[in-house]
């Protein structure tokens, strides 16, 4: 859950980070300036010492040439010059020790020999300077450290005969340090060390006093020791030795290379210079410590005012999201301000806003409590709906847990109810639907409850029977109930249902699983003629998972082709020659072997993919007309079954005429057969689709004539050419005179009509003779012919057709044999 942090704290948090970035960004820049100018004095401090050094070196150099160059003057005028000038020098040499520093003199010949010696000997460096200095005579420096430190100074002359000879003399550093200390105030040491090794490595020279070693060791000591001694001679080091701070430089005692590691060690006290530049840098620090807090102060008391507004509006606003109005209308703010600003905006519209809201949540409960109605009842009936049952089903289900007893549901489905939809209009049946929920009302107990399901469904809930006996006894007085007509629009309308009940004791059951059996019992009872009710049991849900299975199974067949069609003739009776075949559909299945459509038809029927096996059908009969016609036989026919769903198809027309288009088919030889049933479904529009489908040159015939709701007014204004007459009357025609007569009256008005007749189902001679004395056009049956696989079809023309006329073989004179319809 993330932390949560006012706005306006935020925004003072925002600029305070601000104001000390702001602070820290300018003291840091002060700060490094002032460590610039700190760094800078350091290098003016060394480079002054460098220079100060030097200057002296160069002074006392200059100072013992001029008096070189006096000394030889006065020398010039003896017989031996070389001579007198080393008696001189001898004279001269405890003045210039005295007076000049000076500590040995030396005087040499144009040929290097040694003329007068102050010392025991000549320095081994004095040698090599001496040597040089013969082939290129000029004033020569150079120092030498050993026990101490010296500087050799070597000045070549011309003698009165023109020769180079060379004065030498040796003077001690300490006379050097003396006058550099003077000058600049520094502690000074002569030291040695190797440039790449530790600074804190570094020795020093003799002599040197106790008090000054005991310092010098100690800031030596203190150097730091990742710096090397090469390092510190090029920028000094800062030295702190208890409150005292000193800079060290180290010199080289000569610009030389020949110093071969010789410094002198200038330390300056620099502990005031240190401290000021410390409390500079304090003083910085604290005032931008200062300024941060100066600046956030005002800042905070700036805007303190916008900031308690802003959470007194922000404190203000969830009470409209927790529907709390009045609290907010009492705590919102009226003080007067000579100027308004964006907050005071804002105010105003949380007011407005405030008002709008409340009068849209007075709106949206009202509607809400509406909507609930509308969600739980059916507007229509008033009945409870499928949401409610829902709702009391999973309740009762649960209180199966506190008490025994028996759960019942009835699910109730009017029969044949779409008729009343399709002739009076769907008002007429939302009276209907009215009606009969006020007629079940009184015939259930107190505690039950009926509740429409959808369309003309019902359901009722018996959440406690005694027994089942209790609940059949329900479901007959419903049943019976309906054996009165019903009064709509002052019309009376006999209604029956179906219904199916289901009982449980399980609290586990869902409600789902329990409409779905009760359901299942309804469809039950459907099949066995309606009006009726039946209780649920296993082998119902086993034979509703059998259908499904069979729908799946269907739609793998067509897949693999496991569909074909079986051709049943059609004989004209008079002269037995044969007019075509109606066209029957088969299923090879893999497992069950032939099944006829009786068997998978129904169960198909009411699903899309049933038009997929219509559109097979009808393709694959096209293609048998073609067969025919190249095979020899093209005054053969073939009439395809069309079922309702698939004369009510848009795509019906359009398929049709593809199909004449890419096949070579003389449409007067194709003939689509409609039941009596799936005229009257539409009637209207299936009249459209018919004169369509003879605009096309195909002909039509009514199947099953007699069984349904058609009569010869309906066939009057009809598209048809053919009446097929149904196998029931057949069958009885013989036997029972009131078949009889309804075949011979039904042959006589067709022929009036001007329509041919067929009688299916002919099973035996004496009806396809009684037929013929009837003057019927056209026979069908088992007597005639069983139908014939499409694969042997050519082979059954060749050997029965003779001459145009069909054959009857003794196999299929043998009456009421048991094959596929």
């Amino acid at each position: 859950m993330q932390r949560f942090i006012s706005l306006p704290y935020k925004i003072l948090l925002l600029l305070l980070g601000l104001m000390l970035t702001l602070s820290i960004t300018l003291a840091a820049l002060w700060i490094s300036k002032n460590n610039e100018d700190f760094i800078l004095k350091q290098q003016e401090i060394r480079q002054s010492s460098q220079q100060q050094y030097l200057l002296l070196n160069r002074m006392l150099q200059n100072r013992l040439e001029s008096w070189v160059e006096s000394f030889v003057h006065f020398q010039q005028h003896h017989d031996n010059p070389l001579n007198a000038t080393a008696l001189e020098l001898e004279q001269e040499v405890e003045f210039l020790q005295l007076h000049w520093q000076v500590d040995d003199l030396w005087l040499f010949s144009d040929q290097g020999q040694l003329k007068y010696s102050s010392a025991k000997g000549v320095p081994e460096s004095l040698t090599k300077q001496v040597s040089s200095l013969r082939l290129s005579p000029k004033v020569a420096s150079v120092t030498e450290c050993s026990r101490g430190c010296y500087q050799l100074l070597s000045v070549p002359f011309l003698t009165e005969e023109g020769r180079v000879a060379i004065i030498s003399l040796r003077t001690n550093m300490m006379t050097t340090l003396a006058f550099l200390n003077q000058s600049t105030g520094a502690d000074l040491a002569l030291i040695h060390g190797t440039p790449s090794t530790p600074a804190n490595t570094l020795a020093l020279h003799e002599p040197i006093n106790a008090e000054m070693r005991q310092l010098m060791d100690k800031l030596i000591q203190q150097l730091p020791q990742q710096s090397s001694i090469a390092e510190v001679s090029e920028h000094g080091a800062r030295v702190s030795l208890g409150d005292r701070v000193y800079l060290i430089n180290l010199l080289p005692v000569s610009i030389n290379d020949d110093s071969q590691g010789n410094y002198i060690l200038t330390a300056h006290n620099f502990t005031l210079q240190d401290l000021a530049h410390r409390q500079y840098q304090t003083r910085v620090i604290m005032a931008a410590v200062a300024i941060f807090f100066v600046s956030g102060a005002i800042f905070f008391f700036i805007t303190n005012g916008f900031r308690q507004r802003l959470i007194h509006l922000a404190e203000q606003l969830p009470l409209l999201s927790q529907k709390k109005f009045r609290p907010f209308y009492a705590n919102q703010s009226h003080q007067p301000r000579l100027f308004t600003d964006e907050l005071d905006t804002l105010q105003q519209a949380a007011g407005t806003l405030a008002n709008e809201l409340e009068t849209l949540d007075k709106q949206v409960h009202a509607h809400t409590l509406q909507l609930e109605k509308i969600a739980m009842y059916d507007l229509l009936t008033e009945l409870p709906n499928r949401n409610m049952l829902n709702y009391e089903l999973n309740k009762s289900i649960a209180n199966l847990r506190r008490r025994k007893g028996l759960l019942g549901l009835m699910f109730l489905d009017l029969d044949d109810f779409k008729k009343v939809n399709d002739a009076l209009g769907h008002n007429s049946g939302d009276e209907l639907l009215v009606k009969v929920a006020q007629r079940m009302l009184p015939l259930v107990r107190e505690h039950d409850t009926i509740f429409r399901f959808g369309g003309d469904e019902f359901v009722v809930l018996l959440p406690y029977v005694e027994d089942k006996l209790e609940a059949e006894h329900i479901a007959r007085n419903i049943l019976e109930s309906f054996r009165i007509p019903v009064l709509v629009n002052k019309q009376h309308f006999y209604v029956s249902t179906s219904a199916g009940i289901t009982f449980t004791d399980s609290p586990e059951i869902t409600s789902d699983d329990l409409i779905r059996q009760a359901d299942i019992a309804m469809y039950e009872a459907k099949s066995k003629g309606g009006s009726v009710f039946q209780v649920f049991d296993s082998m119902m849900s086993d034979s509703a998972m059998n259908k499904v299975s069979l729908e799946s199974e269907a739609r793998e067949a067509l897949d693999k082709n496991q569909f074909f069609l079986a051709l049943q003739p059609q004989t004209d009776i008079a002269s037995g020659r044969l007019l075509g075949f109606e066209a029957l559909i088969r299923w090879q299945h893999p497992t069950r072997s032939t099944l006829p459509p009786g068997e998978f038809i129904p169960v198909l029927e009411h699903t899309e993919f049933m038009l997929s096996v219509g559109y097979w059908t009808i393709k694959r009969s096209f293609d048998l007309l073609e067969e025919l016609q190249d095979r020899g036989y093209p005054q053969l026919k073939i009439a395809i079954n069309l079922s309702a769903s698939q004369l009510m198809d848009p795509r019906l027309i359009p398929f049709i005429e593809s199909l004449l288009k890419d096949c070579p088919v003389d449409p007067a030889k194709v003939e689509f057969e409609l039941t009596e049933q799936t005229l009257v479904a539409d009637l209207n529009a299936a009249l459209s689709v018919m004169h369509a489908i003879k605009k096309l040159g195909i002909s039509i015939s009514i199947d099953d004539f007699g069984t349904g709701y058609s009569s010869l007014s309906y066939l009057k204004n009809m598209p048809v050419d053919v009446v097929k007459i149904d196998r029931s009357f057949i069958n009885g025609m013989l036997d029972n005179i009131t078949d009889d007569q309804i075949v011979q009256s039904t042959i006589s008005m067709v022929h009036n009509l001007g329509l041919a007749v067929v009688a299916e189902g002919i099973e035996t001679p004496l009806q396809l003779k009684q037929l013929a004395s009837y003057h019927c056009d056209m026979a069908q049956g088992y007597y005639i012919a069983r139908p014939i696989s499409e694969k042997q079809l050519m082979e059954q023309l060749q050997s029965r057709l003779q001459n145009g006329i069909w054959q009857i073989t003794p196999q299929d004179k043998v009456s009421h044999i048991t094959v596929f319809p």
